[in-house]
């Protein structure tokens, strides 16, 4: 049998839903709409992001949600497609726009290619959001510590350790933006703190 199905599998959508009903007759209305997201999910399960990548794809054909759309954007940043990344964090913001996580990692996107008054506006707006996302407020202070904003930089840093003392990330930059404003002894204590949390830093 499979030797005879084989030669048959390229043909028209038409003929291949007629040879997949169980009889003869005619189909008034098209074939539901297959469910991607819990195929791509599972497919993250398995540690198959460029299939899942795929799948997120086709759930984001039609009318996505913009949780979906966001979930794409994540996948599609990790298997290095950042251009659709971007897009898609777009439409997600375009259906949510307080979704504070599109927001944060497109203002990331936006840093990473040298827009930084871009992503400026979209960490604020997912602070404006959640104002209490660390990950946004390091974005944030990241950017104007580069942008030579280095007081307000010192703010979201210090905003971030009162929600996580122990957050290395937030203690090395808070350390890089006293060392900018020229108070190096106060900058090696945060450094030296960062180190003893994470030795990687």
């Amino acid at each position: 049998l499979i030797l005879q199905d084989a030669p048959r599998i390229e043909a028209p959508p038409d003929e291949r839903l007629a040879r997949a009903l169980p009889f003869e007759g005619t189909f008034y209305s098209g074939p539901g709409r297959r469910d991607y997201v819990p195929y791509g999910r599972d497919l993250l399960d398995q540690g198959l992001e460029a299939q899942a990548v795929v799948a997120f794809e086709q759930a984001a054909q039609g009318s996505p949600s913009a949780s979906t759309l966001y979930r794409l954007g994540s996948l599609l940043v990790k298997t290095g497609q950042t251009t659709k990344a971007r897009a898609a964090y777009e439409r997600a913001l375009a259906l949510q726009p307080d979704l504070a996580e599109a927001g944060n990692d497109l203002g990331t996107l936006l840093a990473e290619g040298g827009d930084l008054p871009g992503a400026i506006a979209r960490f604020r707006a997912a602070l404006a959001a959640t104002p209490d996302y660390p990950d946004a407020l390091n974005n944030l202070g990241y950017a104007l510590l580069l942008t030579d904003q280095p007081a307000e930089a010192r703010e979201l840093y210090e905003r971030a350790l009162e929600i996580n003392p122990e957050n290395a990330e937030a203690l090395a930059n808070l350390g890089a933006a006293f060392a900018q404003s020229g108070r190096l002894n106060e900058g090696i204590l945060r450094l030296e703190r960062a180190v003893a949390l994470d030795p990687e830093f």
